[in-house]
């Protein structure tokens, strides 16, 4: 109740669910509303952008290669990826979103502005790629604990069991966060490497975060050129593409 209060007064944010239990609080701002997890930034969505000008952007832009996409989203927060992807591909994709944490769900439920278009699955992300049969073109890791990536989802036998239920022109994308387990992402990089075409997006932009794109066979040129017939390059996401460039 502290927290909500000095939130209110002296920010003028409105407080739209608080759930200590979860470390879980949902902020209204003036132009935008964020998902805080331990007083940190989970998840973002403005009132005047589908875009964030952040990681979420680099991971939603993902799901332009494909006609169709089946997207499967480890790690579900606000729900700020798959709202994205809902509004920029007209709800074309086929959404599976997991999260370990009902109170995450019931506040992303409080966090977006409307229903979310997406299965969501509430179970362990490891434990459900372990048992899933599913086929999917895109499958978004965002996945942490007390602000670290728990060590069973960097294991080889869980990139290897991502890797088999990707299509054949599938990606997997990471958000790592790196100033939080730097030294940890060399062996993840060298795991992933194993399977995957890796690149990095490390924009300043991110500050702290990388987004690790790792392809089945498309390279950097076949992304970027696949985006484009998806996502119209323009002002307000010539940052995605500048990422995307960049990205090596």
């Amino acid at each position: 109740m502290l927290l909500k209060s000095l939130m209110e007064r002296f920010f003028g944010w409105k407080v739209l669910i608080e759930i200590p239990e979860s470390k879980i609080t949902v902020v209204k701002r003036k132009d935008d509303r964020i998902l805080l997890y331990s007083n940190v930034i989970y998840s973002k969505l403005s009132d005047n952008s589908i875009y964030t000008h952040s990681y979420w952007d680099y991971l939603t832009a993902l799901a332009a290669p494909h006609n169709v996409t089946r997207v499967l989203v480890l790690g579900l927060a606000g729900g700020t990826v798959p709202y994205q992807i809902n509004k920029l591909f007209d709800g074309k994709a086929s959404i599976d979103a997991v999260d370990v944490d009902r109170n995450m769900v019931k506040a992303m439920r409080v966090f977006l502005p409307e229903r979310l278009k997406a299965k969501v699955i509430v179970e362990d992300g490891y434990d459900y790629v372990k048992r899933s049969s599913g086929m999917y073109d895109l499958v978004i890791f965002d996945m942490f604990k007390d602000l670290d990536i728990p060590k069973k989802f960097m294991s080889q036998d869980f990139i290897d069991r991502v890797y088999a239920m990707l299509s054949d022109d599938g990606v997997l994308a990471v958000n790592y966060v790196f100033k939080h387990s730097g030294m940890r992402q060399y062996g993840f990089k060298r795991r992933l490497g194993k399977r995957f075409i890796m690149y990095t997006i490390s924009e300043p932009r991110l500050f702290g975060n990388r987004i690790f794109v790792c392809s089945k066979r498309l390279s950097k040129e076949m992304i970027i050129e696949r985006m484009k017939q998806g996502l119209p390059e323009g002002k307000d996401n010539e940052h995605i593409y500048d990422g995307y460039r960049k990205m090596r």
